[in-house]
């Protein structure tokens, strides 16, 4: 079955980001909507104060599904 529609996926946190890859498949047409613009480099954002701290599993990621 060919994809059709359009999803909206709200915010570009790693959760959005995710549902937005798993929704690509189904749908035709992708709109990712966030308040701040996305940048192309890895550089801070407003919307996510967290995003400046130190994160100790980008070091070694794991993955979820081997935990």
């Amino acid at each position: 079955m060919a994809p059709a529609g359009r999803a909206v996926v709200i915010g570009a946190s790693m959760g959005g980001l995710l549902a937005a890859r798993a929704l690509r498949e189904r749908y035709a047409e992708m709109i990712l909507l966030d308040r701040d613009d996305l940048p192309d480099e890895a550089i801070s954002r407003r919307g996510v104060p967290q995003g400046r701290q130190l994160h100790v599993l980008l070091a070694r990621p794991v993955p979820a599904h081997r935990s």
